[in-house]
């Protein structure tokens, strides 16, 4: 079958939007078809060093990958994504997947395509945008309408025709991480940390506010006996977070790190966090918090260390406190220390929660996801 996967992303990219993109084009590759990425022609913001796009993004099953320019006259990125599905159409496709809506508008309602529309949080409250979303999900082109979670499936219910098929998708992970298993001691030698004797805590991620990084910062003021590791963020709020942290000598910002390096950053830790807020920001500013579900938790699990997460409701979807990680409320941050200083007491504990995540994280993976939605979709 003939796949055009529409992005508005940038290719490549250090948003997390471009590894879900690199993801789920590897999963549909995997399971036999022709993919093609269509992507925006932005300038490249990433240094790829040696690498080339898939083995920076760990892409083992390549596609077509095509960059559309973005035309001078075209006043912004909405207007220019009504202009994709023409790319699109010249691939010839059985079926268009969009993350846009107004690409999954234009191959609906312009060339009828079969489509697969999928969102991420709530649809925007633009005007112009509320409207494209109604044409997309009453078009008969639409074969599904795509969420991450059960919360996000009960708002937009309420949006939907009756008739609508409403798949809940959560992100996943790559199959070739599950057998990809490296001790605390190998993965630190890789990363040029063996001689570091601390307990390692790693916080992976962009350092938006929500995400906790005030919280990690507490914790390292009150544990110096641990190390805690922040990979990822940009280059301006690294520089903040750095001056704000000088005077400590636990806490290390590494900076960005590509998506293949990420897994052995987790795989050296003898923890990892995931501290939201009850409001996490979005790059685009928005609030994802009611409905979230970040493609580092399937990280953190396929990884097999302890997981220590906030209680946001939607991240129950997933984890299970005392089972498969431990569930802590954001404002107390003395939870926090406690639990770390049982992972620290109780190894069993630790391997019994890192073994659970893992063996959990095996029904999540990109190519059962891939192959879930062409299902439900009649392919």
């Amino acid at each position: 079958m003939n796949i055009c996967y529409i992005s508005k992303t940038a290719i490549p990219s250090t948003r997390a939007e471009s590894i879900y993109v690199m993801q789920m084009c590897q999963a549909y590759a995997s399971l036999g078809h022709k993919v093609t990425l269509l992507v925006p022609n932005h300038p490249i913001s990433v240094d790829l060093g040696n690498a080339d796009v898939f083995s920076f993004y760990g892409v083992r099953h390549p596609f077509d990958i095509r960059k559309i320019p973005l035309p001078r006259w075209c006043p912004d990125m909405m207007t220019f994504g009504t202009f994709l599905p023409l790319a699109a159409l010249s691939t010839q496709p059985d079926l268009v997947h969009s993350r846009s809506v107004a690409p999954a508008w234009g191959t609906t309602n312009l060339f009828r395509l079969p489509t697969i529309f999928e969102i991420h949080n709530a649809p925007s409250e633009n005007h112009r945008q509320v409207k494209l979303f109604k044409e997309v999900v009453t078009n008969q082109n639409l074969l599904a309408l795509v969420v991450l979670t059960n919360a996000l499936a009960n708002h937009v219910k309420q949006l939907l025709p009756e008739n609508t098929r409403l798949l809940v998708a959560p992100d996943g992970i790559d199959t070739a991480l599950l057998c990809r298993q490296k001790s605390p001691k190998e993965a630190r030698s890789e990363i040029g940390m063996a001689q570091e004797q601390r307990r390692i805590v790693v916080y992976t991620g962009h350092l938006y506010p929500g995400r906790g990084i005030e919280l990690i910062i507490e914790l390292a003021q009150h544990m110096p006996d641990h190390l805690f590791l922040i990979v990822g963020g940009r280059d301006s709020d690294i520089t903040h977070y750095r001056q704000q942290t000088s005077h400590l000598n636990n806490f290390h910002l590494a900076g960005f790190k590509s998506p293949a390096q990420v897994f052995t950053y987790l795989q050296a830790a003898d923890a990892l966090l995931m501290p939201y807020a009850n409001k996490v920001t979005l790059a685009s500013g928005g609030d994802t918090s009611s409905f979230c579900s970040p493609m580092k938790m399937f990280e953190y699990m396929a990884a097999g260390r302890p997981i220590l997460a906030s209680t946001l409701p939607v991240l129950q979807e997933v984890l299970k406190d005392g089972i498969n990680a431990f569930l802590l409320p954001y404002d107390q941050p003395e939870k926090w220390i406690e639990s770390l200083r049982r992972l620290q007491q109780d190894s069993t504990l630790a391997e019994d929660l890192g073994r659970q995540a893992h063996t959990d994280v095996r029904d999540y993976t990109w190519e059962i996801r891939a192959k879930r939605l062409l299902e439900n979709c009649g392919f």
